[in-house]
């Protein structure tokens, strides 16, 4: 798996694509409009600065305290400051932000929806997201799963993964 598809890019969905990255996959945030890219963009400049001061205060004495250390950035025995702010700079350059649903999922491996908690908005990704080959995550499955005459047509009980 290399490639991971993100729909949405909130709060939640540009840390997962921003911590993606990170970890080496292709990541694509696939956007409903330009606004949205626009609100999604200073989400992900955050996120660089956050990673970057995390990576400063882990290079100092007090950052090897447990409480301090993110793990998610590097284990303590493998930890390289500068590896690690590389890291962070490809992340953040190779993030793709995309409005066409069919270019952001045509390569993913995995797609992990991460849209505002809008029921209406949702229901119409999932009816006309019909790909093959692809793992569906969603914080949220009960809420498409109570619509029983949609979940029946679309089979979305086969379909979807609780996070």
């Amino acid at each position: 798996m290399k490639n991971i598809t993100i729909m949405g890019g909130g709060v939640l969905g540009s840390q997962i694509a921003f911590q993606s990255a990170y970890c080496g996959f292709n990541v694509t945030i696939w956007l409903r409009s330009e606004s949205s890219i626009e609100r999604t963009k200073p989400k992900l400049e955050n996120l660089r600065k956050s990673y970057i001061e995390a990576i400063e205060l882990m290079d100092k004495p007090e950052g090897k305290n447990l409480n301090n250390w993110c793990r998610g950035i590097a284990l303590k025995d493998e930890f390289n400051k500068e590896e690690c702010l590389k890291k962070v700079e490809e992340a953040f350059q190779n993030i793709k932000l995309e409005l066409e649903m069919k270019k952001a999922v045509e390569e993913a491996d995995l797609v992990i929806e991460s849209m505002s908690e809008e029921f209406n908005a949702k229901k119409e990704l999932y009816q006309n997201y019909k790909i093959n080959n692809v793992i569906e995550l969603t914080n949220e499955p009960y809420k498409l799963l109570n619509d029983e005459d949609y979940a029946k047509t679309i089979n979305l009980y086969k379909k979807i993964m609780n996070l």
